[in-house]
């Protein structure tokens, strides 16, 4: 299971040849500007993941607790409609007249 560590960019610099080496270690190091992830360091070669999943959702496939579908979306054929043509606009009519 891969660790992942977030981390402020102020901090960030601080410390960059710290960070360098946990990505070498295999930590995927996430960074963040004001609360968003901005960018990620990650050791070479290792596995991409999807680029437009949140870090959260990332480490809950890692960790086992969210598998991603694969399963392509299904078309199904357009039902009846519910009311018949024309009887919309009867039922309208009726509660109208009801009203007044």
């Amino acid at each position: 299971m891969e660790e992942i560590e977030t981390v402020g960019l102020r901090n960030f610099s601080n410390s960059v040849s710290a960070y360098v080496r946990k990505a070498a270690l295999g930590v995927r190091v996430l960074l963040s500007d004001r609360g968003k992830v901005v960018a990620e360091l990650v050791k070479p070669g290792s596995r991409p993941f999807d680029e437009d999943l949140d870090p959260l959702v990332r480490k809950w496939q890692e960790r086992g607790w969210l598998k991603k579908g694969t399963q392509t979306k299904l078309e199904f054929p357009e039902g009846p409609p519910l009311v018949s043509k024309g009887r919309t606009e009867e039922l309208l009519s009726e509660l109208r007249e009801e009203k007044y």
